[in-house]
């Protein structure tokens, strides 16, 4: 059931996205059968054959072949594609990283491990309960639509991204020290969670906006950028992934979340340097803009409604102990998120439409049993009872492989249809579903394959 509020925000900030920037995101080749290109993701093929006349003329000019090629980033050295990167983008290719590599990669993933230890060995939680905690802090990232509306429509000291990028992370700093000297209660953790989970998803939203808008400006290179921040968030986990249970076990759960507060810093200080590409308005002044929504009301409402869905369900979450009844208000959610979130979204464009509903639905019907399975292989004694080192370590191995798919995509999957990426993912989920189902049926013994290997693959 979480995974429906998980992906609220995944459906309607790309309805919301749509509805500022429609022509951004449709190319002139909507008339082509096969849908819009969005955001440099597939290259016409009119493209591909200029850039390969420009790399022939090339061969032949010493100083020509020193320039790197916009939007071919895996043919360069990675300081000449940095380079092109820097030079296109400015700053915010940095910046970018820093959030999507510290703050949202390397800190959020050290600081959930250390809260699961936290409320499993202090709070003495079991894996439902945490799972329902965790949910319901969530709920920030189920209302970004609402929070992008909020950065847009009222800018502070004179700015609509850098100002609430800067406020984001000095609210994590204080979050993470509270939590660092003072013990806190199941309640408290609810509140720090749900404060962290809203300066992070503030932050996400600020560098997604303006890499939205970044794209429009230099479609070529966008998904270079993308790669880019992507890489960033992949090697941020990786870093977590290999350190966050020695962590644990040295500086304790709380130690842990605490040491978080450099990754903080590490974004305030280019923050506050304006390192966002984003020019002051006059005065600093903190109107409100409201004309935005007035050109896109109906996603403006739809916003507004499954924001407050989301709200409703987490509370449910919280407060309604049946699981019957919860899962039935859940079903309900789902079959309004899906009517209204349509509906709104086929206006704009029956692509957008149709995607929305696949991202939808794929994670409403995805299984993962979170928090009870995190339970299950550390302190069940049916299970595997994986020591914090080894479960912080083995998810270097799935960072490592959202590195690599990363990669692979850049290099190589970049002119496919999407539909054919989305059925090939899709084949691997399941797959790697089967395997989590073989290592709670203890099958994996039966074949003479330690837990501790097949949990790593």
């Amino acid at each position: 059931m979480r995974w429906v509020l998980i992906r609220l925000d995944a459906t309607m900030a790309q309805a919301y996205s749509a509805g500022r920037h429609q022509r951004a995101m449709v190319s002139a080749d909507t008339e082509n059968a096969e849908g819009p290109v969005l955001l440099g993701q597939r290259i016409p093929q009119h493209d591909l054959e200029d850039e390969k006349d420009l790399n022939v003329s090339a061969k032949g000019d010493p100083a020509c072949q020193q320039i790197p090629v916009q939007g071919r980033a895996c043919s360069t050295p990675c300081l000449g594609w940095f380079q092109m990167l820097y030079a296109t983008f400015g700053s915010f290719v940095p910046l970018g990283m820093l959030v999507y590599g510290l703050q949202e990669s390397f800190a959020k993933s050290s600081g959930d491990f250390a809260c699961k230890y936290y409320m499993m060995d202090v709070l003495k939680l079991d894996g439902a309960t945490m799972g329902r905690l965790q949910t319901a802090a969530h709920v920030p990232w189920d209302i970004k639509p609402v929070l992008g509306m909020c950065s847009d429509a009222l800018p502070l000291w004179g700015f609509h991204r850098t100002s609430y990028l800067v406020c984001a992370c000095v609210f994590s700093i204080c979050l993470y020290l509270w939590v660092g000297f003072n013990a806190v209660s199941a309640l408290g953790l609810f509140a720090y969670l749900t404060g962290l989970n809203l300066a992070i998803a503030f932050a996400d939203l600020v560098i997604d906006a303006t890499a939205a808008s970044l794209a429009k400006d230099h479609p070529k290179a966008a998904s270079d950028m993308q790669t880019a921040l992507r890489v960033a968030e992949a090697s941020g986990g990786m870093a977590a992934s290999s350190i966050k249970g020695y962590l644990v076990a040295v500086l304790g759960s709380r130690g842990t979340m605490m040491s978080n507060v450099v990754c903080a810093v590490a974004v305030f200080i280019p923050a506050i340097r304006r390192w966002l590409p984003e020019e002051q308005l006059l005065g600093g002044r903190c109107t409100p803009k409201l004309s935005q929504f007035r050109k896109n009301s109906s996603i403006t409402a739809v916003a507004i409604f499954l924001s407050v869905v989301a709200v409703g369900l987490s509370l449910s979450h919280i407060f309604l102990q049946e699981w019957r009844t919860r899962a039935l208000v859940t079903l309900f959610c789902c079959i309004v998120v899906t009517i209204s979130a349509y509906k709104a979204m086929r206006k704009i464009s029956p692509f957008l439409a149709n995607t929305g509903m696949l991202l939808f639905w794929r994670a409403v019907l995805q299984p993962g049993l979170g928090e009870a399975m995190f339970v299950w292989m550390s302190k069940d004694e049916e299970g595997p009872r994986f020591s914090p080192q080894l479960m912080g370590l083995a998810d270097c191995f799935g960072q490592a492989g959202f590195l690599l798919g990363v990669v692979v995509y850049n290099r190589f999957l970049r002119t496919w249809k999407y539909r054919r990426i989305f059925l090939v993912g899709q084949i691997m989920v399941v797959a790697s579903q089967v395997l989590d189902f073989i290592l709670v049926m203890r099958w994996n013994q039966a074949l003479g394959i330690p837990d501790v290997l097949f949990f790593s693959g």
